[in-house]
């Protein structure tokens, strides 16, 4: 919980996906913020050829601090992207490029052989205001 009883008006960033890579690990995606008070890191982009699905990001300095979960990788198929807690994770496509993260926070599916990986889910900040 925040006093914002001083404050007029505050900075909300929303972080942008990471990218998918065709030849190793995604990149990260944005930070989202509210203000100096709180945040959380972008989830991971996929990985291309080896078909690892990109993990979720992690929150700090508010009160309840959730990270999204670890993609994973299949046996012969590409990798599903970690989930936020806004809903689970995505299939990767063995035909072709993978899913981007469908959630917000969510990871990219794994790409598979030559395919890219999929972009990390958008990033997301929830105020809610007390009386």
């Amino acid at each position: 919980v925040i006093d914002v009883s001083s404050i007029s008006s505050e900075t909300v960033t929303i972080g942008a996906s990471g990218a998918g890579s065709a030849t190793g690990t995604g990149s990260t995606g944005g930070t989202s913020s509210f203000g100096s008070h709180c945040s959380a890191t972008g989830g991971a982009g996929g990985q291309g050829a080896d078909g690892y699905g990109g993990a979720g990001g992690a929150g700090s300095g508010g009160n309840i601090n959730i990270s999204g979960s670890y993609g994973s990788r299949e046996t012969d198929a590409t990798g599903q992207g970690g989930s936020s807690t806004h809903g689970g994770s995505n299939e990767g496509n063995k035909g072709g490029s993978a899913m981007a993260g469908q959630t917000y926070g969510g990871g990219g599916a794994g790409g598979w052989q030559s395919n890219t990986g999929g972009a990390g889910g958008a990033g997301l900040v929830i105020v809610e205001e007390y009386a």
